[in-house]
């Protein structure tokens, strides 16, 4: 099946465990997914306490990327894997497709490219609560563009990869920024009582960058 696929892999974990899940992706994980033929790998920290502590953002071209002796070659030849995978708590694992609001999908996208993101996952119960819900959205990050919201995308659930396990709902929206979002910012929040009865599942996560180093300078 051939794609824009969108995918997540996140988790909690002790501080100390994260610090070496984050230098092993880093310098391990990431190289030889790129070298598998994944067009994009990301890895954001949790921001403001709010979502998971770890968060794996992917774009992959194919279905099919998993099952290549490529991938299967690179995780075979990791000797970290099976004694850093214990160390992951809550973890999801979960393949998505692009689509419009509505549902309806999408067959191209741009590369995902934020130094910082905001993410919202729920469950609607028709294609017409989701097409609501994604407007509401969209007019609420769009009100932040001269403040770094520079980008939204939607997502809706797809089969999932071999061995991956997942309890996320049906949809995830994603808004991306150039910086970290101003304080006020929280759809979520703020849409509480409209969301209330409409939609389910719901939960949001804000995230910083951490790979690749972000955009904006850093300062040492």
């Amino acid at each position: 099946m051939s794609g824009p696929y969108f995918y997540t892999v996140e988790f909690d974990a002790d501080k100390d465990d994260l610090n070496i899940l984050t230098d092993w992706n880093i310098n391990r994980h990431a190289p030889d997914m790129y070298k598998s033929g994944f067009q994009t790998t990301a890895n954001y920290r949790c921001d403001r306490g709010v979502g998971p502590d770890f968060l794996n953002l992917y774009e992959v071209d194919t279905f099919d990327r998993w099952s290549s002796e490529a991938y299967t070659g690179a995780m075979a030849r990791d000797p970290y894997t099976k004694q850093l995978m214990p160390l992951r708590k809550n973890v999801h694992q979960t393949l998505y497709r692009y689509v419009k609001p509505g549902g309806e999908e999408l067959s191209e996208t741009n590369a995902l490219d934020a130094d910082h993101v905001y993410m919202i996952w729920f469950d609607a119960d028709s294609s017409g609560t989701h097409e609501w819900a994604a407007n509401l959205i969209e007019e609420d990050a769009r009100k932040f563009e001269s403040q770094g919201m520079s980008g939204i995308r939607f997502m809706a659930r797809t089969e999932n990869r071999p061995g991956a396990k997942s309890g996320r709902p049906k949809y995830l929206a994603l808004t991306e920024w150039t910086q970290a979002p101003p304080l006020e910012f929280n759809i979520l929040n703020k849409r509480k009582s409209d969301f209330a009865g409409k939609l389910t599942s719901t939960s949001d996560h804000f995230g910083r960058r951490i790979f690749p180093w972000p955009n904006r300078k850093i300062n040492w």
